[in-house]
């Protein structure tokens, strides 16, 4: 079992599948793509969901914090989309990857 934590010290992800072949470039990768994330996030969701993702003072918003023990990656991605208030489509899929990784550990 492998625990990406942030530099606060939050547990942000648990990855229960680890190959011990491939443990140390798999966490690099994961240690990448959260970044990736994180820098996505920053850009255009940080605006409604504040910087920890609890913010629910804009109009229709949510606040994200825990998400990712409710909702797959996949899930949290569509449920954005079904609610119409952002446009996924200009993201690369290397970025919504690494969006819900972000999001589901906020």
């Amino acid at each position: 079992m492998t625990f990406l934590i942030d530099r606060d010290g939050v547990i942000r992800r648990i990855e229960r599948k680890v190959v011990p072949a491939t443990h140390g470039q798999d966490l690099v990768a994961l240690v990448r793509k959260w970044q990736r994330g994180k820098m996505v996030y920053n850009a255009y969701c940080v605006r409604c969901h504040g910087a920890d993702g609890n913010d629910a003072d804009y109009p229709g918003i949510k606040p994200l914090g825990g998400i990712g023990n409710r909702l797959t990656e996949k899930e949290i991605l569509d449920r954005t989309a079904e609610t119409g208030l952002v446009d996924l489509g200009a993201f690369t899929e290397q970025d919504l990857e690494a969006l819900g990784i972000y999001v589901g550990g906020l």
